[in-house]
């Protein structure tokens, strides 16, 4: 009785490739000849092996980034092996190891240098004793529309918001997804620059600037000064900044230096790559995720709803963010 491979499967109750494996067997004596399973036909046995996996281990711990066409390349040009492992192969290594490919957790060396570690713990030690009304942390950031103010056109009728951030969006079968941008080109940036403030003799506890332009070291300079005009930065006061090029360029900083002086404010840089320590990163982050979440983000320009958002940021906002900058990180390990 003629049997086929699937037909065989089912009446053994084995798998199709062990029935074809039994198969070739039964046909071509040559096939698998050994009497014995394991490592069959390995191109590399005994020292060879061991070589090859110490190999291996010192391409994963010397270059974290590599990814398997890099360590076949370091296996062929750096440790001589002419037959190199597959893609298969490695990666049946690797899952034999429990090692994985992931999104990896980038850490600045900078941030945990000797010297910073030392500042970043004089900092936080300090800054407890200055009272938060007196506190102005100044940050900027980036803000791109990416589509964000599209109607889809699917039909005359669609009333719909579309979001260009979106890799995909839902559109009929075997119609494209078109989109027209509602107002302006379909990306606009601006550079928002923003300083915190918890006094109450403030009338807002943000005190900001939206340009189209990249800030730069002179837009910063004229920033700070236009705050001390509108008494948003008093006598007393601290204005604390981050390390970016705009706040330590040589020219300018002298500058900024000699005015903060005459006017008693005390200038503090925070530590290197420290942005936990920045109460304007929640700041951004809060406006942003506000911007994302509107459902109806078309009345006004991209522009003008970042304004909006802005001046929707209390004081209680601003107070939390204070207690996760300045607090938090007191406990964090």
């Amino acid at each position: 009785m003629d049997v086929g491979i699937a037909a065989a499967a089912r009446i053994l109750g084995e798998s199709r490739q062990i029935v074809l494996y039994w198969v070739n067997k039964f046909q071509d004596e040559t096939f698998h000849a050994n009497s014995h399973g394991g490592c069959r036909w390995a191109k590399w046995n005994g020292e060879e092996r061991i070589r090859l996996l110490n190999s291996i281990w010192r391409i994963c711990k010397q270059n974290p980034l590599a990814g398997i066409p890099d360590f076949q390349i370091a296996l062929q040009t750096e440790y001589g092996f002419d037959d190199v492992p597959s893609h298969g192969w490695l990666s049946a290594l690797f899952k034999k190891w429990r090692w994985s490919f992931k999104k990896p957790d980038v850490r600045q060396i900078q941030k945990y240098s000797e010297e910073n570690i030392a500042y970043y713990a004089t900092y936080l030690y300090c800054i407890q004793d200055i009272p938060w009304n007196k506190l102005k942390f100044c940050d900027e950031s980036h803000f791109d529309s990416r589509g964000k103010h599209l109607v889809d056109i699917f039909n005359e009728n669609s009333d719909c918001g579309a979001d260009l951030r979106k890799k995909t969006i839902l559109s009929p079968i075997n119609h494209p997804a078109r989109v027209v941008t509602e107002i302006g080109p379909i990306s606009k940036r601006y550079t928002l620059t923003l300083m915190t403030s918890l006094s109450e003799t403030t009338p807002f506890p943000l005190f900001f600037s939206l340009r189209e332009e990249t800030n730069t070291a002179d837009a910063f300079l004229e920033f700070v000064t236009f705050a001390i005009e509108r008494q948003y930065l008093v006598d007393g006061d601290y204005l604390v900044v981050d390390n970016a090029p705009i706040h330590t360029a040589v020219d300018e900083l002298a500058t900024l230096v000699n005015l903060l002086e005459a006017y008693n404010i005390h200038l503090i840089f925070l530590p290197t790559y420290s942005p936990e320590l920045n109460p304007c990163e929640l700041c951004f982050s809060f406006i942003k995720r506000a911007i994302r979440e509107r459902s109806n983000p078309r009345n006004g320009g991209f522009d003008a709803e970042i304004v909006k958002t802005c001046l929707k940021v209390t004081p209680d906002h601003v107070f939390n963010f204070y207690s996760k900058s300045i607090i938090d990180p007191l406990f964090t390990k």
